[in-house]
């Protein structure tokens, strides 16, 4: 049953297409469509079939019926046009947790005429046929699973572009068994370029022993060692944790071994805690200095917890991310524009406090001082907001 009823599907969607083709090539200026019968023998369709086409295409307001006198076709310059947007595999329930970036989808679209269309499907391998179903021109898919890239190369593959939003996309590294990149277009943010860049900032600070708080989605060790190696500090990849299962016992083993003044964390509220707990059980004296994310999800903690002193703070760009790939998309439909991949750094450090005190730091071959600290609680900083 199963089987038949898609392939029942698959005949409406080839009729679908078949009519939308004629519509495209004959009735640019709009028109009435010739009657019942001539379309349902022009198309080889039963009526049945023909009229829930017909249907699809009256809600898609590509035809408007008219009582009495028929199926009139709106002039192409005046109807729909229709983004695509998927969420996840496209499966599961809308539930919007990127509220604000959706926003800024929509603004974009909104400023050049376009409309979006919130694409579902009961599998990932029916999203194709969704998307075609619903005659969008181009997709933007926000954080596509591994698995959805074969089905993304599918639906360009039927001459409709997409473009891929995700956080977690490193250049050159392969997505998974057998899979790459490959004729695949995204926008996303370099988790590994921005933490190299927090690196150098926190040395250029005084900060000699960090610890890094990493998500295991990327592997930031290459770029780590290079960046100590350059600045004549000794540096561990012991130094770096990605799991987060044990995390006070790791931290406790990396301050006996290396010493910890600076950790540079990302992650969730637990990772964040979990660090919290550690930071307690050392003498007030020698706290590492923190650079926390400031996400959603953590300021709340950040005010629970008013004893603990933050140095700095991940100011993510995430938010850049959906007018970039929304206008990139825009000029290829609008100006058949080619569409290029984009890598950005992830975010940026914005500290809170003055240098370490009297630390000569060598960076880049250059010597120069560093100036004393001053120190406000996290309280204080989600306050100063």
């Amino acid at each position: 049953m199963k089987r038949e009823a898609t392939n029942k599907h698959r005949i409406y969607l080839k009729t679908l297409l078949d009519l939308r083709a004629i519509i495209d090539h004959e009735f640019n200026d709009g028109g009435w469509l010739p009657s019942e019968r001539v379309m349902c023998e022009q198309l080889n369709v039963s009526r049945m079939t023909y009229r829930k086409v017909l249907g699809w295409l009256i809600t898609e307001d590509v035809i408007r019926s008219v009582p009495r006198k028929g199926h009139w076709i709106l002039p192409k310059d005046i109807r729909c046009r229709k983004i695509g947007i998927i969420i996840g595999n496209g499966t599961e329930s809308p539930f919007v947790s990127y509220g604000n970036f959706l926003a800024r989808v929509l603004d974009t679209l909104q400023e050049n005429r376009l409309k979006a269309h919130l694409i579902q499907a009961s599998r990932l391998d029916n999203i194709n046929i969704s998307a075609m179903s619903h005659a969008v021109e181009g997709i933007i898919w926000i954080h596509p699973p591994l698995e959805a890239f074969d089905y993304i190369r599918q639906i360009q593959d039927e001459g409709i572009p997409v473009i891929s939003v995700s956080h977690k996309i490193e250049e050159g590294k392969p997505v998974g068994p057998g899979k790459s990149l490959k004729d695949i277009i995204y926008v996303a943010l370099d988790f590994v370029e921005a933490t190299r860049a927090a690196a150098e900032m926190m040395i250029e600070r005084g900060y000699r022993r960090i610890a890094f708080l990493c998500s295991g989605d990327y592997d930031v060790d290459k770029a780590l060692l290079s960046i100590f190696k350059k600045a004549d500090i000794k540096f561990s990849n012991d130094q770096i944790i990605y799991d987060i299962d044990g995390l006070e016992d790791k931290l406790e083993i990396i301050n006996r071994r290396f010493g910890i003044d600076a950790i540079l964390a990302d992650g969730g509220w637990d990772r964040i805690e979990n660090l919290f707990n550690f930071y307690r059980t050392l003498p007030v004296g020698k706290r590492p200095a923190l650079v926390l994310p400031k996400a959603d999800n953590v300021i709340n903690l950040y005010k629970k917890h008013t004893d603990i002193d933050i140095a700095g703070y991940q100011i993510f760009r995430n938010m850049h991310l959906a007018e970039t790939a929304t206008e990139m998309l825009v000029r290829r439909l609008n100006e058949n524009e080619p569409m290029h991949s984009i890598l950005r750094p992830a975010y940026d450090i914005i500290f809170e406090t003055e240098p370490l005190a009297n630390v000569t730091v060598k960076n880049t071959h250059k010597e120069k001082p560093i100036a004393s600290t001053t120190k406000k609680t996290a309280y204080e900083m989600v306050l100063d907001e």
